[in-house]
């Protein structure tokens, strides 16, 4: 028996079910503009840090926008990014900002 067996998957990786209205609306979202595939592409090749990421959120989400498809969702870029998914935007708590959409967006669009 080998002591020093190597782990090759040391722990899960989370996955995203990419069928969820939330997340369907997400990408929808930050990829409202013309050229967005690319300019992700190239950010994925890049790396980002954090600041980078929400600023390149932000600049995706514009400075608000929306849509009916394939649910209502609504997007707010600025200095804070959010999404909401629903017609509650202007009382309703954004559905994800701050760190959550941070991080999920750079698990969604495989950022390092």
């Amino acid at each position: 028996m080998n002591i020093f067996q190597l782990e090759l998957f040391p722990e899960e990786v989370e996955k995203i079910d990419l069928t969820t209205p939330k997340i369907q609306c997400l990408l929808s979202s930050l990829h409202s503009c013309s050229g967005a595939k690319e300019r992700w592409s190239a950010r994925k090749q890049q790396g980002l840090t954090d600041r980078e990421l929400e600023a390149a959120i932000a600049y995706e989400f514009g400075i608000w926008g929306g849509s009916t498809h394939p649910f209502s969702h609504t997007h707010k870029g600025g200095k804070q990014p959010k999404f909401w998914l629903g017609d509650d935007w202007i009382h309703g708590k954004p559905t994800f900002q701050g760190r959550e959409l941070i991080d999920l967006v750079r698990k969604l669009l495989d950022i390092p």
